[in-house]
């Protein structure tokens, strides 16, 4: 490539295969054949521009070239919108170009965000839909035109999950269970109060679809706490059946809304990273109980778990309260734990 520049005094044409050099052949030549400075060469009768910030001092140049701003004075001013698209997409992106050109509308995206952030019912395949933009393209186009950070982005998407989980092109088409289906196992829970669980259900009434689908349709139909109250507490592959047995009889003796089972802690570990631990359960919001089998509770590595979980639960302002299986269906536990409680309570009063 040739790099070409015109004196403007005298037409003398520079020429140089080396991306600046012809313009430090023509500052040579202004100074030694013209017998001026570059900067009245550059000036030309005009007066000496000044810092675009406002300071008024007088600007510099390089490569032939005034500068808009005195020194690092740039940084005083605030970023424009175009900058920061500058900044998050780089100079020599493409999307940056085709926001140059007006080929994408940001305000289109904008509204999109806002869409998706307030209605829960505006999932990914609807806007999808209507601005003829992949998914993908409209979650990459928010973070990098500064609409929305990544965070935030995989936060509203965790809103979506569980309404539009079984619904999309990702999942194949929405999942329709029939209504007489809906309506006999709806009466059968309700026959058979917390007997049956999801996975009964499917066997019994040959739904092909998953756990999940099946609980969005019957919440859909008979409202989520109504569900709630009928279906047989999950038992995770985590959990025996033992254990599971103590939650039902917690559940009986203290109320279904007083207990909450899997009760998660969120803390910040030793590398500086967010995770958290599960405990069995939870009384009145105030008490955690570890259900402790004496097989996965009697090697090392599960006892220094069982000390870490045991400091997380009191600097979190929890009481821990220990129950062996081999103990679970002694009759005094259940005493201990009630005047547990009932110290608790009367501590609140």
């Amino acid at each position: 490539m040739i790099y070409r520049e015109t004196c403007k005094i005298c037409n003398e044409v520079f020429e140089s295969d080396v991306k600046f050099a012809a313009k430090g052949n023509l500052s040579k030549h202004i100074v030694k054949v013209h017998n001026i400075t570059v900067s009245e060469y550059l000036l030309d009768g005009k007066s000496w521009p000044l810092c675009k910030c406002g300071c008024g001092n007088k600007v510099g140049y390089s490569k032939m070239v005034f500068n808009q701003y005195y020194k690092d004075h740039k940084n005083r001013m605030p970023q424009t919108d175009e900058v920061k698209s500058k900044i998050i997409c780089g100079l020599k992106d493409v999307l940056y170009k085709k926001i140059k050109e007006g080929k994408i509308d940001i305000e289109l995206f904008k509204s999109l965000w806002e869409r998706y952030k307030n209605n829960p019912n505006d999932s990914l395949e609807i806007l999808s839909k209507e601005s003829g933009f992949d998914k993908r393209t409209i979650t990459n186009y928010w973070y990098k035109l500064g609409i929305a950070g990544k965070k935030e982005i995989k936060r509203q998407s965790r809103k979506h999950k569980f309404i539009f989980s079984n619904q999309g092109d990702k999942n194949g088409q929405f999942c329709f269970i029939e209504e007489y289906k809906l309506e006999k196992i709806f009466n059968d829970i309700t026959e058979n109060k917390n007997k049956l669980t999801l996975g009964d259900l499917r066997i019994k009434y040959s739904i092909s679809f998953s756990n999940h689908v099946l609980l969005k349709r019957l919440f859909e139909k008979y409202g989520k706490d109504v569900i709630k109250g009928l279906l047989k507490i999950r038992k995770s592959s985590n959990v025996s059946i033992e254990e599971a047995t103590f939650g039902n009889v917690l559940v009986f003796y203290f109320g279904e809304k007083n207990v909450r089972f899997q009760f998660k802690i969120k803390y910040v570990n030793k590398n500086g990273r967010r995770t958290h631990k599960f405990y069995d359960y939870c009384l009145f919001e105030k008490i955690l109980i570890e259900y402790d089998g004496l097989y996965w509770h009697n090697n090392e590595v599960s006892k220094i778990n069982d000390d870490d979980k045991e400091k997380l639960a009191i600097e979190n302002g929890f009481i821990l309260f220990r129950v062996k299986s081999s103990e679970a269906k002694n009759i005094e536990i259940l005493q201990k734990i009630k005047e547990l409680v009932y110290e608790i309570q009367a501590k609140k009063s």
